[in-house]
């Protein structure tokens, strides 16, 4: 038997299906809140300037992913001394854009503890390294993020992590850097240069970047050293392989002699 359903009510359930659906998917994509949060994405103004996006394909990453984040906030933040002195602590939930070039943009406080620990948790983000911007249809995308910044900061030691290490210690990175560097630096005196990189899961380095140089010629030189290294034991988060930043420091001294500093944190 075939029941004939008037037009009117055939409209009024087309448009009950429609309200569902469209609160099911509201439902669905709202992201949870949390120290690090996505808040939208704007598409690329060549498809619509205007557009926002409440989910991506490829979210934006920090150098070295949310352990690199945490090591980043830990070591560049500072405690101002005059915040101490008045017992102010919190955290400072911090607004801001990782453009499609990685640009941190739009700097703002998006809920403060104080005008004195609210100027550092700006001066701490607007000083974040590029991001790896977000993607959407195998294009960048401009994702806005809120961050807390914590006052004291937190002590990221834990038992749950465990740092990289090069085969033999440190010792033995230092070492091996000044063996392979030696020669090249004997008439370099003076110098200071800094270089950062990643080990990633499977233990080698990536992302190697001049932070500080010393010359064209010695820095391509290090990069090559660096790129060549053995395989490290990679870092472990809750007992699962992780990325950890490493910055290297090659020093020479007025006679040309090296000296090397190895650090596994994020340093700038």
């Amino acid at each position: 038997m075939i029941v004939s359903v008037p037009h009117i009510f055939r409209a009024a359930l087309a448009f009950a299906l429609a309200a569902i659906c469209t609160t099911s998917y509201a439902q669905n994509n709202n992201l949870a809140a949390g120290d690090t949060t996505q808040t939208n994405t704007t598409l690329p103004k060549e498809e619509d300037e205007q557009k926002v996006i409440r989910v991506i394909e490829i979210m934006p990453e920090f150098p070295c992913g949310e352990v690199g984040l945490r090591k980043y906030l830990e070591v560049n933040t500072v405690y101002p001394e005059e915040a101490k002195n008045k017992g102010l602590e919190g955290k400072v939930f911090v607004n801001f854009a990782v453009s499609v070039t990685g640009d941190v943009e739009d700097v703002k406080i998006e809920r403060g503890v104080d005008p004195i620990l609210d100027n550092e948790a700006i001066r701490v983000v607007q000083s974040m390294p590029k991001w790896k911007p977000g993607m959407q249809r195998g294009k960048p995308v401009r994702t806005t993020f809120t961050l807390s910044v914590a006052f004291p900061p937190n002590n990221i030691a834990s038992s749950t992590e465990t740092g990289p290490e090069f085969p033999g210690g440190a010792y033995a990175l230092e070492k091996y850097i000044s063996q392979q560097l030696s020669e090249h630096l004997k008439t370099v005196k003076n110098k200071t240069g800094k270089y950062s990189f990643i080990i990633n899961k499977q233990g080698h380095a990536e992302n190697i970047r001049v932070v500080r140089r010393i010359n064209s010629t010695i820095d391509n030189i290090v990069v090559s050293v660096l790129q060549d290294m053995p395989q490290w034991n990679c870092a472990c988060f809750r007992k699962e392989p992780d990325k950890w930043p490493v910055t290297v420091s090659i020093m020479t001294n007025k006679y040309g002699r090296l000296s090397v500093s190895v650090e596994t944190m994020w340093v700038k």
